[in-house]
């Protein structure tokens, strides 16, 4: 574990772009809740529209449901277990906003695929949530019955086209 902070911590000091990329992003930390703010002045979407491309899922997992409008795409998965995992994909025109319930949770920050990020664990609920500052959105994998380290996995293995 020690050996991991120290090489992100190296990676920070020598890498313009991950310092670049932490910089432009806020996590304001509330006793209820955390707020992921984007950069008021990125670059907006302009219309781009991304669909998240999952390239790896805890087994059993099969898509339920589909959902994609005006910069939101949702991608819903279920077991037979009763658990579930959430993709989605929210892209902002100017800066954006969005609130995580971190109440009596158990909240990390990270860095998932070169962006920064932070995991939530609260109540048999994990959650990644990672700024991609480049596009003005942001990345949310949220899974009952799943670890942590399973919705970072997932999160890891999204690519988006």
């Amino acid at each position: 574990m020690l050996a991991a902070v120290l090489c992100l911590t190296a990676a920070f000091a020598v890498s313009p772009t991950l310092r670049s990329k932490a910089l432009h992003w806020a996590a304001k930390v509330f006793p209820t809740h955390t707020e992921l703010r984007l950069n008021p002045d990125a670059a907006p979407a302009n219309g781009q529209t991304y669909e998240p491309v999952v390239n790896w899922l805890p087994v059993g997992l099969t898509l339920e449901e589909q959902r994609s409008d005006c910069g939101f795409s949702n991608y819903h998965y279920t077991d037979s277990d009763g658990c579930w995992l959430d993709v989605e994909l929210l892209l902002f025109s100017s800066g954006g906003v969005m609130s995580l319930d971190t109440e009596n949770a158990d909240v990390r920050e990270t860095v998932i695929s070169g962006y920064p990020a932070i995991t939530i664990h609260k109540e048999g609920v994990s959650v990644a949530a990672c700024t991609l500052e480049d596009l003005n959105a942001i990345l949310l994998v949220t899974g009952q019955g799943f670890s942590v380290d399973d919705v970072v996995r997932v999160a890891e293995s999204v690519r988006l086209q």
